[in-house]
């Protein structure tokens, strides 16, 4: 990342953010949206909570995956809240898309784990 943004990010996130645990007690997920290709989807907190412990920011969460569909590492990550009963025209998904998620690691010789999407929302 640029020093431009750096700074922007430091000056702007929050000074308590939202943590795994928090969502875990709201019984949430986490709400992954891809700055470049626009691709979004939820990701189940549990298996989240497995990999990087229940005290991980959810805002921290977006520097650890890529994307499935144009492989960039431009992901945001908030809490997925629940959205307002709005009409939607039908959309065409394929279920089997996954969000790659690259856990912290002291050996990075043990590869990269892989997030297998449960719900994808849009």
């Amino acid at each position: 990342m640029g020093g431009f943004k750096n700074r922007d990010i430091k000056r702007n996130e929050p000074k308590n953010p939202t943590t795994l645990a928090d969502l875990t007690a709201e019984n949430m997920e986490v709400f992954c949206w891809c700055n470049r290709c626009n691709h979004n989807a939820e990701v189940a907190t549990s298996s989240l909570i497995s990999r990087l412990g229940p005290l991980f920011p959810v805002p921290e969460l977006g520097s650890l995956m890529r994307c499935s569909a144009c492989n960039t590492r431009d992901i945001a990550t908030r809490p997925a809240w629940q959205a307002m009963e709005v009409e939607r025209s039908p959309v065409m998904i394929d279920p089997k898309m996954t969000l790659m998620c690259h856990p912290p690691t002291d050996n990075p010789a043990k590869g990269h784990g892989q997030v297998t999407l449960d719900k994808i929302g849009l």
